[in-house]
């Protein structure tokens, strides 16, 4: 918003400033040309401004605008500066982003025949809107609505909240993506339409920091049922002082949408790991005393192992951490060293990759391909045998035995 528009009539002021207070509001606003023109002067930009901003952060709103002009001249020519500066006033508001099905011209009433030429140059602009009410959820993510929708927020910041309902930072080309947080809001309005309803989400920045890369993803589900994420065309702005990432999204019915920030890896995080068990876990965490991986994804690899993806910097010893998971209330403790381990670098993207397999004698291909994988032999001799010679016992698919 322009620094001027603080030296507007202070109407304008409380008007700008007011919206929240009430829950549904109708203004009128004027604005001034100068003698036979049509062109926006900076005071009325001004106004205009201020118009904008108030239907942008409203629920809903409609815009009506009329315009006149003075007692000189024919009323044919006045006729036809009257539409031209509705035209301008409906052009520059729309320039502007606002939605054009909700700007109309209006035959409003207004009685200038005891009024001065100078103030009779003029058009009338009326703006009908909802006012809003703000939503939160429990981590900080806050929804402007209407003050009369019922709206809840409900956040997944962490490994644990996006593999207990199965929220996935995989895209509809089956990439892993990096999300900075994913939400789910749900309406219960009935009330909506497609000409201009939307709410204003602002999601905290779940690394503490906005990342300027990051895109809006909605979720989908694809042919074989799977939950996956597509990116949209909605604009993501960003709050780097409070670090958080801000964006509209339109409301066409009632419902639920889940919405994720993420983008692409990014070579500030180039390392990924793959963490490949044979149970599937919930609440998911993987850390060590100071570092905690920034999970990512999950995979059913083939329906023969369960895949943890997880994103971190190349500093991060992963080899030392601790893997953390649920089967319902039971708690499992894997530490990654005893893990199948191998590491690849691909020179070309600078990236590392680290993969960690559960009782398996991992190999990149076993995982990628699911062939030729090795399952440890259990059991009271195959303990022993480990115990005392520090080798472990495998049996391929093929039941031929090896011992690493």
């Amino acid at each position: 918003m322009p620094k001027n528009n603080f030296i507007k009539p202070f109407i304008i002021i409380v008007m700008f400033f007011s919206f929240f207070s009430f829950s549904q509001e109708k203004k009128k606003i004027a604005v001034y040309f100068d003698f036979d023109k049509y062109e926006i002067t900076p005071k009325a930009k001004s106004t205009l401004d201020s118009l904008i901003s108030l239907a942008n952060n409203s629920r809903a709103y409609t815009i009506r605008i009329n315009a006149f002009t003075d007692s000189k001249g024919s009323k044919e020519y006045n006729l036809i500066l009257a539409n031209n500066r509705k035209k301008t006033i409906s052009d520059y508001l729309i320039q502007n982003q606002l939605n054009f099905r909700r700007v109309s011209y209006s035959q409003l009433d207004d009685n200038l025949e005891n009024m001065p030429d100078d103030l009779r140059r003029k058009a009338i602009i009326e703006i009908e809107y909802i006012n809003s009410k703000i939503f939160s959820g429990k981590k900080g993510t806050q929804v402007t609505a209407g003050e009369n929708d019922k709206v809840t927020v409900n956040e997944y910041f962490s490994a644990k909240e996006m593999i207990r309902d199965s929220k996935f930072a995989i895209d509809d080309k089956e990439q892993i993506i990096r999300s900075d947080g994913m939400i789910t809001i749900c309406n219960d309005t009935a009330i909506l339409d497609e000409t201009g309803n939307f709410y204003i989400v602002e999601m905290p920045s779940r690394q503490g920091q906005v990342n300027t890369s990051m895109n809006v993803y909605t979720e989908i589900t694809n042919d074989k049922g799977e939950k996956r994420w597509k990116q949209t065309e909605i604009k993501l702005d960003f709050d780097s002082i409070k670090n958080r990432y801000i964006f509209k999204i339109p409301i066409e019915s009632k419902g639920c949408i889940s919405l994720n920030v993420d983008c692409q890896v990014l070579k500030d995080y180039e390392k990924i790991v793959y963490i490949s068990t044979q149970n599937m876990y919930d609440n998911v965490e993987v850390r060590d005393a100071k570092n905690k991986l920034l999970f990512s994804a999950f995979r059913d690899n083939g329906r023969r192992i369960n895949q943890y993806v997880f994103l971190t910097r190349t500093s991060v010893e992963t080899r030392n951490m601790i893997f953390y998971g649920f089967e319902g209330k039971k708690k499992t403790v894997l530490h990654l060293r005893d893990f199948g381990f191998e590491e690849v670098k691909k020179e070309e993207e600078n990236l590392v990759k680290e993969y960690y397999t559960e009782s398996l004698n991992y190999n990149n291909a076993a995982v990628n391909n699911n062939k030729n994988l090795n399952i440890e032999k259990k059991g009271f001799f195959p303990w022993i045998k480990r115990v005392f010679t520090g080798k472990r016992t495998y049996i391929t698919i093929n039941n031929k035995q090896q011992t690493t």
